[in-house]
């Protein structure tokens, strides 16, 4: 019989080392599978709201530009080969064309994904659209065909997004995360218990998995 474990991700979709995080944990639950194959750790993962920057416009700004104007453009011009070097070694290919957009759209999309139980390649898919293919997921025709690529209703999506729905559900979620003194992202919730923050090395994930194993 297999013991489920709840992981959530405190997450903005622009967000680089939610990125990478990601997929560190992803290789932190192989690495503990192939090491403890008749450990039965069902693991269920869900990401939650949070916003980096809640006065970007919907209709999105350069990207490179306000990345620059944040942190420099000596600054940037460190970060960005950095970036690009780490993600190469998580099969991320990081590009920095495109705009930068309010993001409350892509997450009340991804809580609609939520219910709909494809969440994660959701996920994975904004992901790919922000920080690969240059892509604005500010803009609600973008974010409906992600969801068209991961198996829902292109029209369905639209008029979800154009209503208000969700909106404030998303906005409570963010300010839940204040309240628990989250600043940065990404941030993990393990088994209920365990905290972590920041893009962790899977070293670190396994760890804890392992504890859970032995209770």
């Amino acid at each position: 019989m297999s013991r489920k474990v709840n992981i959530d991700i405190v997450s903005d979709t622009i967000c680089p080392w939610c990125f990478v995080g990601y997929r560190r944990l992803q290789r932190a639950i192989e690495a503990f599978q192939a090491k403890q194959p008749s450990t039965k750790l069902d693991f269920a993962i869900t990401f939650k709201p949070f916003e980096l920057d809640s006065t970007l416009p919907k209709q999105g700004i350069n990207k490179l530009e306000s990345y620059e104007s944040k942190f420099g453009k000596e600054r940037m011009a460190q970060i960005l080969p950095h970036m690009q070097k780490v993600g190469e070694k998580e099969g991320i290919a990081f590009s920095y064309g495109g705009l930068i957009a309010n993001t409350v759209d892509s997450h009340r999309l991804l809580e609609y994904a939520h219910t709909k139980n494809v969440q994660l390649p959701l996920v994975e898919q904004l992901f790919r659209d922000y920080f690969e293919r240059n892509k604005n997921i500010g803009d609600i025709n973008v974010l409906a065909d992600a969801a068209q690529r991961v198996g829902l209703n292109r029209e369905e999506v639209i008029e979800y997004l154009e209503s208000p729905f969700g909106i404030q559900e998303v906005k409570d979620q963010i300010e839940q995360a204040y309240r628990r003194r989250i600043t940065g992202v990404p941030h993990f919730r393990i088994d209920g218990r365990y905290e972590l923050g920041g893009a962790q090395d899977p070293e670190a994930f396994v760890e804890i998995f392992e504890a859970i194993a032995k209770q």
